[in-house]
C-alpha cells in the first residue's frame, strides 16, 4: 500500500512538473527554439 501511494504521489508530481515546463515553453518559445 505504501509503495503504491508513493508511486501515485510521484506520478502526480511528475505530471505537474511536466505541465509547468510545458507552460513555460509556451510563454518563452524563443529560448526553446534557439537550440
Amino acid at each position: 500500500m505504501a509503495l503504491q501511494a508513493a508511486l501515485f504521489v510521484a506520478g502526480i508530481v511528475g505530471t505537474e512538473l511536466h505541465i509547468v515546463l510545458w507552460v513555460v515553453a509556451l510563454h518563452e518559445p524563443s529560448d526553446y527554439h534557439k537550440t
